[in-house]
């Protein structure tokens, strides 16, 4: 088996932080980079100053060449390569994902559903071809005449739903952090996880 050469990618050392020894003899992190002084092409999102963009962004069109800027969280940073590195990639993040919300979403349907539009008096009836002739698979009006605990069953729905929806919403930063980390990951180390090129 034939091994493949290492070529390491060839771009400028740029430091994003110097560990300056304090007073008391420990090591802290002091940033080199200064807000004014922001690289040329691409940055990693987002500076100091704007916390409200996104965590990084890919280089410019060049390539491994792009510089970034620093981070304004950097725990964020870490943990979201981490976990793009521990998806397996951007397309093993985004079936995951999309996986797990079809679930939520199929199971909170099919429990409203067994709850409220399945006639279970009329399908319990059906006893004899004489009476199933009549019987009814779905409620005309499921929400005619609700009792105490369905209201209840009800507003635990409406509930899930809402924390479904919620949940959605996560899923889309996190499938858009995941498509920002294949960027970083492609565009700055020059690494591809899990065969996923992101265009």
């Amino acid at each position: 088996m034939s091994e493949v050469p290492f070529e390491p990618v060839n771009r400028p050392y740029a430091p994003m932080f110097d560990m300056m020894p304090s007073g008391g003899g420990s090591v802290s992190a002091s940033s080199s980079v200064s807000s004014s002084d922001l690289y040329t092409g691409g940055t990693l999102d987002s500076s100091i100053d704007n916390p409200t963009r996104r965590l990084w962004q890919s280089s410019d069109s060049t390539g491994l060449g792009g510089a970034f800027q620093r981070v304004s969280d950097i725990e964020k940073f870490l943990a979201a390569v981490y976990n793009y590195y521990r998806g397996g990639g951007f397309y093993g993040i985004l079936g995951y994902t999309i996986g797990n919300l079809l679930a939520v979403l199929f199971t909170i349907t099919f429990a409203f559903t067994l709850t409220f539009l399945v006639d279970w008096s009329s399908l319990l009836s059906c006893t004899s071809p004489e009476t199933c002739a009549n019987a009814h698979l779905f409620k005309s009006n499921p929400l005619a005449g609700l009792s105490f605990v369905r209201f209840v069953f009800l507003i635990s729905f409406l509930v899930t739903l809402a924390f479904w929806g919620l949940a959605a919403a996560g899923a889309f930063m996190t499938i858009r952090e995941a498509r920002d980390a294949a960027f970083y990951y492609q565009d700055y180390l020059g690494v591809v996880v899990g065969d996923s090129v992101v265009a």
